[in-house]
């Protein structure tokens, strides 16, 4: 399970979402799918930031979310 957020436009309009899901096999279609167990969207965001904490399960970047740049930690010796 995963918590998942999604951006969806239409026209002039943004809906979010905030999903718990769980990935499940489609016999039929032989793919993977997801099964929403949880709709968070109405939560408020500090209680969305602490449930995967609570729950143990792992919180997924929004789709269109960019990455954050890592950053380098250069270890240098005078040698």
């Amino acid at each position: 399970m995963f918590i998942l957020r999604k951006k969806k436009i239409a026209g002039d309009k943004e809906y979010k979402s905030v999903l718990l899901v769980e990935s499940v096999w489609n016999e039929e279609k032989k793919s993977p799918r997801h099964k929403t167990v949880l709709n968070l969207s109405k939560w408020p965001e500090e209680d969305i930031n602490a449930f995967p904490d609570f729950v143990g399960v792992t919180a997924k970047k929004q789709q269109n979310e960019p990455e954050e740049p890592k950053s380098q930690n250069v270890v240098r010796s005078n040698n």
